[in-house]
């Protein structure tokens, strides 16, 4: 809290810090009774019947408030499960960190709806509950929710210790105009995620127009010059992208002929290194192929040679993790500064003669979104290895089309690189008016009750 407000006369100091006069300290069992919810199995989810909410849903689906249901139960399941109030809060009872421990959103809706086991309810009906929703996220609170943890593997929280909680509670009106202000925040992130949704979409769809041939420009293809060449030689479901076709002017190699793939460092990391070389390991690669360098392992010098340093337009792909999301994801390497990489990313080099590496890197990503590397033979332990790598079939066009093809899905990511930016400044913007809304640090025009 700014200093300066803790010599106003109308601040409090309290058992959780300075507060206005008028608000009052209250424990969460002050404010209204804790239930449990009853245990609904996997089996008895539906795609359609009566809303219900699990408490993985709560880290996973849902922040502050419910906005919408992805589960359902059917009658017999839900006499069995807590019907849910207007103004409830539920609490994740179970998580696998302390920082995961007590996560919480409001149920603000009049209709019928369940909580799952493993969820906390604390019922009350004197409170705002947008206003508590976004409250008992916060900092103060979450720190005391830690306290309570129990357990390590996994970590549990009881409403014998969330009754003890202390929260700051401003007059009603002020609640509803803090909840106002803060939801409208909400609506403005919400409005610019679906926007990068649809931009993605967008994306996704000149991908599948520009690189299976679909969509050529005039300059690459005359009416009369349709090919009528098969594709021989690749797997079915690359076939069926291309409708079994090779389009008009475009090459059939495999990747080997293209590109040369050489697996990284396979010494172990050492993570108390001040100096050396940056060395990019699989969690420095996130599920859309983006680097993630908050925490970069180094090595010594002595142990990378110059071949092993990446240069801009180097292509690493994750061969080794057989998940949906990750097995086959590819980054374009363009960062500044000296950097290798561990063994389970394989480093493709293109040959830029023959491709361009930014058309390689979006085709690689293209035939991943479709599933190819999933539907490949692979060996065991779902990984897609270099043997492998060499031999995957590339489609692609002569350079001129690839840079014209690179310069449209350029232009897209850095549209939706744009609207990211925008999208991280409104998060900023909301972080800092619930941290001075929600401690009364900035006190908000509001209309007395009568």
């Amino acid at each position: 809290m700014d200093k300066t407000l803790l010599k106003r006369s109308d601040y409090i100091n309290s058992t959780i810090g300075w507060i206005p006069e008028q608000w009052e300290i209250q424990k969460l069992d002050e404010i209204g009774i804790f239930l449990k919810g009853k245990g609904i199995s996997k089996s008895e989810i539906l795609k359609e019947g009566f809303p219900c909410i699990t408490y993985g849903e709560i880290y996973t689906e849902h922040d502050f408030i419910i906005k919408s249901f992805n589960s359902h139960i059917d009658e017999k399941s839900s006499k069995k499960s807590i019907k849910l109030n207007y103004g409830d809060i539920l609490f994740a009872g179970s998580g696998e960190t302390l920082e995961d421990i007590g996560k919480c959103v409001a149920f603000v809706d009049k209709f019928k709806a369940f909580a799952g086991g493993d969820i906390i309810i604390l019922r009350q009906s004197h409170h705002i509950p947008e206003y508590l929703g976004y409250l008992l996220n916060q900092d103060f609170v979450n720190k005391q929710k830690y306290r309570f943890g129990q357990g390590h593997s996994v970590v549990h929280i009881y409403s014998s210790s969330l009754r003890n909680i202390f929260i700051s509670l401003p007059p009603i009106a002020e609640q509803q105009k803090i909840a106002r202000i803060l939801r409208t925040c909400d609506m403005a992130i919400e409005t610019t995620e679906k926007l990068i949704t649809k931009k993605r979409e967008r994306k996704k769809g000149l991908m599948q127009q520009l690189l299976t041939g679909k969509r050529r420009f005039n300059e690459f293809i005359s009416v009369g010059n349709e090919s009528n060449q098969k594709l021989t030689g690749v797997p079915a479901g690359l076939k069926r992208l291309y409708n079994n076709k090779l389009p008009f002017g475009w090459n059939n190699s495999s990747l080997y002929t293209i590109a040369k793939v050489s697996y990284g460092i396979s010494d172990p990391l050492n993570r108390t290194l001040t100096e050396g070389i940056k060395i990019i390991s699989l969690p420095n690669v996130n599920k859309d192929g983006q680097f993630i360098l908050a925490e970069v392992p180094l090595i010594e010098r002595e142990k990378v040679t110059n071949e092993q340093i990446l240069q801009v337009g180097d292509l690493l792909f994750n061969w080794r993790n057989g998940s949906k999301e990750h097995l086959g994801k590819t980054a374009f390497f363009n960062l500044i500064g000296d950097f290798t990489h561990v063994g389970f990313l394989l480093k493709i080099k293109v040959r830029k003669e023959k491709v361009e590496p930014f058309f390689l890197y979006s085709y690689i990503n293209f035939i991943k979104q479709k599933g190819f590397f999933l539907r490949a033979k692979i060996q065991v332990n779902n990984t897609f290895n270099k043997e492998e790598l060499n031999e995957l079939p590339v489609i692609y066009p002569n350079i001129k089309e690839q840079l014209k093809i690179v310069t449209i899905l350029q232009n897209a990511d850095k549209e939706i690189e744009t609207i990211q930016k925008q999208l991280e400044k409104l998060k900023e913007q909301k972080r800092g008016l619930m941290q001075v809304l929600l401690t009364g640090e900035k006190r908000v025009v509001y209309e007395q009750e009568v």
